[in-house]
Formats: structure tokens, sequence, C-alpha cells
């Protein structure tokens, strides 16, 4: 997976490689932030009747 493609990376001193992988990380991250708890947080925010700060 990602973690081992980040370890041999390092390993080999490929910084290109640990870079690009630290990136891709971020970004599924990101996304899933805001595909899967974004509307998550909404939905309960509307349910108890909060306020989003």
């Amino acid at each position: 997976g990602l973690g081992q493609l980040l370890h041999y990376g390092r390993e080999l001193s490929a910084m290109e490689q640990v870079i690009g992988i630290m990136i891709v990380i971020v970004v599924i991250g990101l996304l899933a932030d805001k595909i899967f708890f974004s509307p998550i947080e909404k939905f309960l925010h509307r349910r108890w009747g909060t306020s989003q700060a």
C-alpha cells in the first residue's frame, strides 16, 4: 500500500517518491473529509439544533 511505498522511498532515499506519496495521503484525507465526514457533521448539527462555528 501507500505505507510500503513510503517506506521503500525512504530506504532508497527517493525523496520525490516520499513527497509524492505524502501528497497523495493528504489528498485522500481531504477527500474523505469532504465526502464522508462533512455530510455527517451537517446532519448532526441539524439533528441536534446546534450552530456550526
